[in-house]
């Protein structure tokens, strides 16, 4: 007992006679004496409150920050549920680029030297953070968490990326992510309730995607799935729009600016934003069943928020990627644009459009008719009737289908390569709904590259 105490003070002092060096490294000597002065382990201290205030309870060396404590507490002293701690530990590290794992159930904080790499503090299950660091020298490494209720567990390692995977830890490389590289980081679900570890971690150049009554991906379910992107939101002002079917929620800077967290149909949710720098952001969305539909996009503040007709969402590409560079309600699909654009900012020549509305419909048989140069394609409740998506003259195509009756969605989505650009859309009642359907025509498709 008496040599524990005694490493819980060497550690304690240790600390602030580190830092106090790290400013007069200027030789090998120097870095020397550092290096003799940095310590394999943490120094934790444990409070009785979520937000490590007050006089730590107990104070505790370990080599690993690695607990498990499922719904037990991490000592007598301290309450199973509503505590916090925060280790510290100085340490010198070799030139080069360091990866940060850390895996916690609630909230977690990483510092180093006092700058904030992981902030994740939240309520949560577990779940996985991380980052890469550049490293060079002496360095000091904080980790604060907190524990709300329910189970409580935290894990953190650091090692050099080229070490990767990491072998000196008992970490199995499978929670290992890759670098996330993308604007936005994707976390999926395999419940409606962003409840567990997610299946699937993944970068997203962009919250845009239209799975229909697909899935995702393979380990993610079609339906009663959920994600969270995590990322940030530009400096300005403008509208955050989303177009969404089930539920979405958003968080800027903390707080919650959308909260549409219930199961509908494809709807727009939106809000103005000021904001004066970049913000971090958290997305979060489920899919109850049906239609898996998210669209985030930005326009302006001044930008159309209800859609009485067709919503119409223009592309400055062919492949309806990104974000709409411009957002309106149009009367109809009822479009001979010729050599024009079909309003600005949108290029006249490579070009795509979606147009998407919900209709009443009584119950019968109805003709769609459409008139396209260059590729258009109609989805009905998610289920394409009519597909055109190809470079080709001015022509015409027709189907017949049964609705029921009641609301139905309809999506019409066309591009244009060059020349004339004509997009036409109908859809008529033409008898009760005994009929049998029409198959469409099935085109010889071109490939086209975007």
């Amino acid at each position: 007992m008496h040599h524990f105490i005694s490493l819980i003070a060497a550690v304690a002092l240790l600390i602030p006679q580190f830092f106090a060096g790290t400013a007069s490294i200027q030789s090998s000597k120097a870095v020397q004496t550092i290096v003799q002065q940095s310590s394999p382990y943490w120094l934790g201290e444990y409070f009785n409150n979520t937000t490590l205030s007050g006089r730590p309870v107990i104070r505790r060396v370990t080599r690993r920050v690695l607990f498990n404590w499922g719904t037990a507490a991490p000592s007598r002293y301290i309450k199973r549920d509503n505590f916090s701690v925060r280790w510290s530990r100085p340490g010198v590290f070799v030139p080069g680029s360091y990866r940060i794992y850390a895996r916690a159930d609630d909230g977690i904080r990483v510092y180093v030297d006092n700058i904030l790499v992981i902030n994740d503090w939240r309520d949560g299950p577990a779940r996985d953070n991380i980052v890469d660091v550049n490293l060079n020298g002496a360095h000091l490494i904080k980790v604060e968490y907190y524990e709300r209720t329910g189970l409580a567990s935290i894990n953190v390692a650091i090692a050099p990326v080229a070490t990767l995977p990491l072998t000196a830890t008992p970490i199995p490389p499978a929670t290992l992510a890759p670098p996330i590289t993308a604007n936005w980081r994707a976390e999926f679900f395999s419940n409606a309730n962003l409840v567990g570890n997610p299946v699937l971690i993944r970068g997203d150049g962009s919250v845009n995607f239209d799975w229909g009554n697909g899935s995702p991906a393979a380990q993610v379910p079609s339906d009663n799935f959920s994600v969270r992107w995590t990322g940030k939101l530009p400096a300005g002002n403008y509208r955050l729009i989303l177009r969404v079917d089930d539920g979405v929620r958003v968080f800027v800077n903390g707080g919650l600016v959308i909260d549409s967290w219930i199961d509908g149909a494809p709807r727009d949710v939106s809000t103005v934003l000021t904001l004066g720098a970049p913000a971090d952001t958290r997305i979060e969305y489920y899919d109850r069943g049906g239609g898996a539909l998210i669209q985030l996009s930005l326009g302006d503040a001044n930008a159309p928020t209800s859609f009485p007709d067709w919503r119409g969402e223009y592309y400055n590409n062919t492949s309806l990627s990104g974000a709409p560079a411009l957002l309106r309600n149009d009367g109809a699909v009822n479009f001979d644009l010729g050599s024009s654009s079909p309003g600005q900012p949108v290029s006249a020549d490579n070009f795509s459009a979606r147009w998407s509305r919900t209709q009443n419909f009584d119950a019968g048989t109805y003709q769609i008719d459409i008139t396209v140069d260059d590729g258009m394609r109609v989805f009905v409740d998610d289920a394409i009737v009519i597909d055109e998506w190809r470079e080709g003259p001015p022509r015409s195509r027709s189907a017949q289908i049964n609705l029921s009756a009641g609301q139905h969605r309809l999506r019409v989505e066309f591009f244009e390569l060059g020349g004339g650009a004509t997009a036409k859309f109908a859809i008529n009642r033409i008898g009760n709904s005994t009929a049998t359907p029409t198959a469409a025509p099935v085109p010889t498709i071109t490939p086209i590259p975007f």
